[in-house]
C-alpha cells in the first residue's frame, strides 16, 4: 500500500478502475480480507468519493475484486405499545 500511496500523491482523481482492483487485492493478500472503509481512512488510501466516483459503491469495488462486500441489515424489532 504504501508504494500505491506514493505513486497516487493526494490525487486520486488520476487512478483507474484497473489500479483500484489491483489494489484491493494486494490488500487482500497481504491481510487475508479486503480493506474497509474505515482502512480506507485511517491509511488515507483511496477516498470514498474515489471509490463512489469509479464504482457507484464501495460494495461494488470489493465484488470487482473478486470479494464480497459485507451487508449490514437492521434488526426487525418488536414494536412496543
Amino acid at each position: 500500500w504504501n508504494g500505491f500511496k506514493k505513486t497516487l500523491g493526494d490525487n486520486n482523481r488520476q487512478i483507474t478502475k484497473e489500479q483500484v482492483i489491483e489494489e484491493l487485492k494486494n490488500f487482500e493478500k497481504e491481510y487475508g480480507r479486503f480493506p474497509t472503509i474505515r482502512d480506507l481512512r485511517k491509511y488515507r488510501l483511496i477516498t470514498d468519493w474515489t471509490m463512489r466516483n469509479l464504482f457507484g459503491s464501495y460494495g461494488t469495488a470489493i465484488r470487482a475484486a473478486g470479494g464480497k462486500p459485507n451487508v449490514w441489515r437492521k434488526k426487525k424489532n418488536d414494536c412496543l405499545v
